[in-house]
């Protein structure tokens, strides 16, 4: 079997193999991508089932290798005859109305047209699929969590621009507050401000609410459940930033990487194998098997009524079949077998298809959302000064309190914008590595 299997694959192989089972998951206080990762990998039950599946494919190759080996065998028996209704039915009767029978037997196949090498060699390859069905799980797993990880830190961010943008209302209600005290202002202007306030409490709400929802999926993909009552309230502090970094970054490269990389096309391939091997079994069926067996037995004489009255014996020799015509039954087969290889060579290139799709996705996806950055950090920057300018003109009295709170919902729009454009730009590298199979790492 060849061994593909490296790096962060192999990590989790192992740790499962030595401390797999049912565990309690425990979250630190503090939950950062990295941490995040680690407890994913470790406890995601997608990817713990993706584990149990290659021991399940161990398993059945054991079981197809077990026909290669020596095969001893222990029989024993013991029977009471009636001897009464043996000489009813039969007409006479002989010897002991009781028997038994010891024996041991040995036997070893020596040819199978290479059927039997055949089968445990598709059998490895098919083990193998599974081992890169992990890798595929955990790329796609581990990208899924980095994309909720971003999730809430999104909401998290939008939370402080809500309460950003409510503190900005409360101080203009004040200022407000304090000229109408003086009678600079009109009532209907204090009203206004105050109702401005209480607008704003709303996307607070939404924005904590949204927050919530985004931990509970993560949450989920941690593998973190609420088995126990003090699991529903149990939520580490979130550390972190939506960060922006420029790239250069090539279709036709990330194109060539994802074909080298994806387990999903290496996984199909060894499926192909398997279907190959396949082939070569159903074949095997047209000629003859053969094997040896040597055996011993005891047994009580049938001739002696005493227990211990026994006789023995060797018996060794050479035993096979072939079958010189079955129906078509073996031709049958081997039809099913070439129709199956074929799907799966038909299976591999539409995967390629689709994955060559992904990626050109997830590249124009980074491209918008690397230009959404570039746009949204200048739009902040505008707005910013526009609030400034809002509030020197409302104090000096050249502008209304309309501008004021127009300004002042234009910059949390502005603010918003930009780390939901953050947010895109870091999900739009997720979706990139996880195309590429580069979704899996830890780092």
């Amino acid at each position: 079997m060849k061994s593909r299997i490296s790096g962060i694959g192999f990590i989790l192989l192992c740790s499962f193999n030595m401390y797999g089972g049912e565990s309690e998951v425990f979250l630190p206080n503090t939950l950062d991508l990295p941490t995040a990762l680690v407890i994913a990998a470790e406890n995601n039950l997608a990817i713990r089932q993706a584990k149990e599946r290659i021991k399940e494919r161990e398993g059945i190759v054991l079981e197809v290798k077990s026909s290669r080996k020596p095969q001893l065998e222990v029989s024993y028996n013991y029977t009471m005859f009636d001897q009464g209704r043996i000489e009813q039915f039969g007409g006479t009767s002989f010897g002991s109305d009781q028997s038994w029978t010891v024996g041991v037997i040995l036997k070893q196949a020596l040819y199978s047209a290479g059927g039997s090498a055949a089968q445990v060699s598709g059998m490895n390859d098919r083990t193998e699929a599974a081992r890169l069905e992990l890798l595929a799980v955990i790329n796609d797993q581990l990208s899924m969590v980095r994309r909720q990880f971003y999730g809430v830190l999104l909401t998290k961010k939008k939370i402080e621009v809500q309460e950003q943008s409510l503190e900005l209302l409360e101080e203009q209600l004040k200022t407000v507050t304090d000229r109408y005290a003086a009678g600079s202002v009109s009532n209907f202007e204090k009203l206004r401000a105050e109702v401005a306030v209480a607008n704003g409490q709303p996307a607070l709400i939404r924005a904590r609410k949204d927050f919530y929802l985004a931990w509970e999926e993560l949450r989920y993909s941690l593998g973190f459940d609420t088995a126990k009552k003090e699991h529903i309230r149990k939520r580490p502090k979130i550390k972190g930033k939506l960060r922006y970094s420029e790239r250069s970054i090539d279709l036709w490269t990330v194109i060539q990487t994802a074909r080298a990389n994806r387990n999903e096309l290496k996984q199909l391939r060894e499926i192909e194998e398997a279907a190959s091997q396949h082939i070569k079994v159903k074949k095997s069926n047209y000629y003859p098997d053969m094997g040896v067996f040597f055996g011993y037995q005891t047994k009580k004489s049938d001739f002696s009524d005493e227990l211990d009255d026994v006789v023995k014996g060797w018996a060794m020799g050479v035993e096979g079949d072939w079958s010189i015509f079955d129906g078509f039954r073996t031709k049958s087969k081997l039809i099913q077998a070439r129709s199956i290889f074929n799907q799966a060579k038909l299976s591999t290139r539409e995967k390629l298809q689709e994955i060559e799709k992904e990626v050109q996705l997830a590249y124009y996806e980074w491209q918008e959302a690397d230009e959404l950055v570039k746009v949204s950090v200048l739009v902040v920057d505008q707005a910013e000064e526009a609030v400034r300018l809002a509030d020197s003109r409302f104090s000096s009295g050249v502008a209304t309190q309309l501008d004021v709170l127009q300004s002042r919902v234009e910059l949390t729009k502005a603010r918003t914008n930009r780390i939901e454009a953050l947010y895109q730009f870091n999900v739009s590298i997720a979706n990139l590595y996880k195309s590429t199979g580069q979704g899996g790492s830890l780092k």
